[in-house]
């Protein structure tokens, strides 16, 4: 999934650079968002299980 992630990222996110306007934007600002939303809830996971050992 990361990589698939990553080459998506690389891809623009699907996107024509040449043809982006604002609306594309407020996509890709949702997007980031929910990445970060799953980073966040990772690293406290992390952060758990370190503690248990």
């Amino acid at each position: 999934m990361l990589n698939w992630l990553r080459a998506f990222g690389e891809g623009h996110f699907g996107a024509d650079p040449e043809r982006l306007n604002w609306s594309h934007v407020g996509s890709l600002e949702y997007q980031v968002n929910l990445l970060k939303q799953i980073y966040d809830f990772a690293s406290v996971e992390a952060a758990r299980d370190l503690r248990r050992q």
